[in-house]
């Protein structure tokens, strides 16, 4: 992985914008995002790039971590 980060996506970076945010309990949330790969000098990311993402998240000793994720085309 760091190889690619080395070559063709040197400068990217990942856009995520919630959709919405559900406490599945205290510690549990799921998460629903738009997400996006932007390119080293792109402004706006092409409409057909974008994907849903949804993400598990944990509270462990008071830090929020990932614990699943799942992405699609949007």
């Amino acid at each position: 992985m760091g190889a690619a980060f080395a070559g063709p996506l040197k400068g990217s970076r990942r856009v995520h914008t919630p959709e919405s945010v559900r406490f599945l309990g205290p510690d549990v949330a799921l998460v629903v995002t738009r997400s996006v790969t932007a390119f080293a000098g792109e402004e706006e990311p092409p409409a057909d790039r974008w994907e849903l993402a949804t993400w598990t998240l944990m509270r462990h000793d008071g830090e929020w971590l990932v614990e699943a994720y799942h992405s699609s085309p949007g």
